[in-house]
């Protein structure tokens, strides 16, 4: 009896492998497909289905069966057209080993859940997943987990081997899987679901079957598959020949502190942070790392614009600014279309509907002011020109608002003044916004010492103060404290500032070589002139040229040399 069954085995077996080494391939029939036997051009299946094979447009037959669409829906079938499941998967593959990885929609979702079913249409893998990709030995799966799908391996049992908590998992041969974690940093997996690297890289690639290309921070290495370092990753490019690589390297910093040797870099160019961190450059990308080479922030699609030894403003590949502190941590939410960066603050531009697109920020990413601004420049170390709401106000340089915004025109500070224009009229203001004259003049001007004026037809001189010096109908001009004033045949009369004429005669030119000294001509003669205690003196006639006074000295010129006066 024995033996029997044993011949009826061998029948079967024998059978099924004639039956399975016949051919099969689709047909097409009345817009229908239907399955044809090509070695014995017999009808298998007739043609009533709108596809056969697989999903991927794929077709073979796995363990006797094979699928068919109907109503958009795919179904496990026979060879001989019986169904084996219903039509109710929405994709529909074969794995590696001979099994099934299928897709269907549950009711009223869009959501599409993965599983596995074998070849009698059995779930092996329950329908958990929102993908599932063949690999050599298991499967490549992702679920969705708080709100985001992550990936992870298991095999066709379902024994999970890498839990799904990672960002991808890629496969690189039948070997071995690329891995990355939160930071898409990359390690190398086996398909056992173990690391064999630490998460290191920014890419790992295949190169021939026997080496992995690898990416380090924008830096290039070789890796053999048996994870043996063949080239370090810190060059440039590497360029692949039939017996040689030709490496290029980035330029080599060597970094010494007091004079003592610290570290060597390889990057295009490197700046310096606080607190012993460095903001690197290399091919494109930016770094954020510290003096022991061990990296803050890696920002891969993102290029340094703008840095000082607080802040880092990058340009992305949307051509948006973001903005990072001196530890590669985001100090906003949103990325800009502008960024302006100062010793102490910096300003930030999105473009608003009513104009005022600029706000201005500290360090640590507040925001300093309540409002924004149309406009601003830096005018002085310690003050920047805003506009709101077409009015001028000041900035200080740490941000703060100053004075009132309520200026129409703003000249540049001098000796803690500036002029502003308001309400038709000109003022004088001080470095807090308040009026040191008030804006009723036709005209302004601040000297090194006075503030000129124009008043209706009055000529004018105040103090830095706003104190009235001098008044007069006629113009006039100050040279080493004193009035200047020009005659009706051009010569110059002087006065003191109560009005008093200092000297009798009208000289021809008047020049201030210093604050409180001048040279006077007049016909072929010319004299030195104090205006504060009345001194004069006059100069020798071969001497040819008098320069400006420094340090006490006077330069002249005299039988085509140069020498001083004290």
């Amino acid at each position: 009896m024995r033996f029997f069954k044993q011949l009826f085995f061998v029948l079967i077996t024998l059978n099924c492998s004639i039956l399975f080494a016949d051919q099969f391939e689709p047909f097409s029939e009345n817009g229908k497909v239907g399955l044809k036997n090509t070695i014995t051009n017999t009808v298998v299946i007739p043609a009533s289905f709108e596809a056969m094979g697989w999903s991927d447009k794929s077709f073979s037959i796995v363990n006797g069966v094979t699928g068919a669409l109907q109503n958009e829906k795919w179904a496990l079938i026979d060879i001989e057209g019986h169904k084996v499941t219903d039509h109710y998967f929405n994709s529909l593959i074969p794995s590696f080993q001979k099994n099934f990885i299928a897709s269907r929609r549950e009711n009223n979702t869009i959501l599409t859940h993965y599983g596995l079913i074998d070849s009698k249409g059995k779930t092996i893998i329950e329908f958990e997943y929102g993908l599932i990709n063949p690999h050599a030995r298991g499967l490549i799966v992702s679920k969705k987990q708080d709100g985001k799908y992550l990936r992870g391996f298991v095999s066709e049992k379902g024994q999970v081997i890498i839990p799904a908590r990672y960002q991808q998992v890629v496969s690189l041969n039948d070997n071995h899987l690329t891995v990355s974690d939160t930071k898409n940093q990359f390690a190398i997996y086996d398909t056992e679901g173990k690391a064999l690297t630490d998460f290191t890289y920014e890419y790992v690639r295949p190169y021939q079957d026997e080496y992995y290309l690898v990416g380090q921070y924008n830096h290039q290495g070789l890796l053999s598959t048996k994870m043996e370092l063949i080239i370090s990753p810190l060059y440039k490019d590497l360029q692949f020949y039939d017996h040689q690589i030709i490496a290029t390297s980035y330029t080599q910093w060597d970094l010494h502190e007091d004079d003592a040797y610290q570290a060597t870099f390889y990057f295009d160019d490197i700046n310096f942070l606080e607190d012993h961190k460095l903001s690197t450059f290399a091919d494109g990308k930016t770094g954020i790392l510290t003096w022991q080479n061990e990296y803050l922030s890696f920002l891969e699609d993102e290029r340094i614009e703008q840095s000082n030894e607080h802040i880092i403003v990058t340009r992305n590949s949307l051509d948006r600014l973001k903005v990072y502190d001196s530890k590669g941590v985001s100090l906003f939410r949103d990325s800009f279309e502008d960024v302006q960066l100062y010793d102490q603050i910096l300003f930030a531009k999105n473009s608003q509907a009513d104009g005022h697109s600029w706000a201005v920020y500290n360090f640590q990413g507040k925001k300093l002011n309540l409002s924004n601004y149309q406009s601003f420049q830096q005018t002085s170390d310690a003050f920047f020109e805003a506009k709101r709401n077409d009015k001028i106000g000041l900035i200080g340089a740490n941000g703060k608002e100053v004075s009132p915004f309520l200026y129409d025109k703003l000249s540049s500070f001098k000796n803690d003044r500036a002029i502003a224009f308001y309400n038709n009229g000109y003022g004088l203001i001080n470095t807090n916004g308040l009026w040191i004259m008030t804006p009723y003049y036709d005209s302004l001007q601040i000297s090194d010492d006075y503030i000129y004026f124009k008043q209706g037809s009055e000529n004018g001189l105040a103090d830095l103060f706003g104190k009235v010096i001098y008044r007069n109908q006629q113009p006039f001009e100050t040279k080493a404290g004193s009035i200047i004033k020009t005659q009706e045949d051009s010569s110059k009369a002087i006065y003191s500032f109560s009005g008093e004429r200092l000297l009798e005669h009208d000289y021809d030119s008047v020049r201030a070589i210093g604050k409180e000294l001048m040279i006077l001509y007049r016909d072929v003669q010319a004299f030195f002139y104090r205006p504060s205690d009345g001194h004069d003196l006059k100069l020798e006639s071969d001497i040819e040229l008098v320069g400006e006074m420094h340090n006490g000295f006077i330069p002249v010129l005299k039988g085509g040399q140069w020498g001083f006066l004290d």
